[in-house]
C-alpha cells in the first residue's frame, strides 16, 4: 500500500482497529487497516469532510482505471449481493474507508498482483446526513 494521508473517524478508526485484529480478516486487509489506524489523521463524526468515505459510506471507484463500481462500506464479513457491500475486511472495504474524493492507492491483492484504486466520488455518507439535521 502506497503512504497516503487518511481521515477516520474516532469511532472508525476504534471498529478498524478491532477488525484488523479479527480472525476472519484476512492478512493482507489486516495490514492495510493496522497501517489506516497508526496513520491515519483521526477526526470528530462532525468535523469529517463530506467527501471522505465512512463505515456507511455509498462510494464510486475504480480499479485500475477499468469501470466504475458502487459500493457500500460495511460491518458485515462478506460480500454482500452483487459486492454491492465493501466489508471493512475486504481489500476494497480496507482501501477505500478514509479515502477522499480523487485519492488513488496501491495494494496487492491476495495472488500478489498491485492494483491501483481511485475514489471517485461519495454518493452518500452517513455523518454529512447527521451534520445537515442538527
Amino acid at each position: 500500500m502506497t503512504r497516503s494521508t487518511f481521515v477516520l473517524t474516532h469511532k472508525d478508526a476504534q471498529i478498524i482497529g478491532r477488525t484488523a485484529h479479527d480472525r476472519l480478516t484476512p492478512p493482507p486487509s489486516k495490514d492495510i487497516l493496522s497501517n489506516k489506524v497508526a496513520s491515519a489523521d483521526v477526526v470528530s463524526q462532525d468535523s469529517v469532510p463530506d467527501n471522505v468515505a465512512t463505515l456507511g459510506s455509498r462510494v464510486l471507484y475504480r480499479i485500475n482505471d477499468g469501470a466504475l463500481e458502487e459500493g457500500r462500506l460495511s460491518l458485515c464479513k462478506r460480500e454482500g449481493v452483487q459486492g454491492t457491500m465493501l466489508p471493512l475486511n475486504s481489500l476494497r472495504g480496507a482501501m477505500l474507508i478514509g479515502m477522499a474524493e480523487g485519492q488513488r492507492a496501491e495494494f496487492r491483492d491476495y495472488q500478489g498482483a498491485d492494483h491501483v484504486i481511485v475514489l471517485e466520488s461519495v454518493c452518500f455518507q452517513p455523518e454529512h446526513r447527521l451534520a445537515r439535521a442538527a
